[in-house]
């Protein structure tokens, strides 16, 4: 009678043993998903970041181009204090 109990014992530690093995490898498994989602994450947005500044870098040497055309800079001036003006108004 004492050998079923043993063999149940050790059934019941190899269980033990593989849930424990299998716990800390879903936990590492689920460490390195984050890991890899936080980096994607961080290359997404440099990515972004890379892209919105070279699309300023376009604009703004458009903007001075332009800027040294006196009449460009007349009417740029102009639109610059109409907009002051309604924020001015909507204080």
């Amino acid at each position: 009678m004492a050998g079923i109990f043993k063999t149940i014992g050790n059934s019941l530690a190899a269980v033990d043993t593989l849930a424990a093995s299998g716990s800390r490898r879903l936990a590492v498994w689920a460490r390195e998903q984050e890991t890899q989602t936080k980096y994607r994450h961080v290359a997404r947005m440099t990515a972004i970041k890379t892209d919105a500044s070279a699309e300023l870098k376009t604009e703004l040497d458009r903007f001075n181009e332009s800027a040294k055309d006196p009449a460009f800079k007349a009417a740029y001036d102009m639109l610059t204090a109409l907009d002051q003006a309604e924020a001015k108004s909507n204080e």
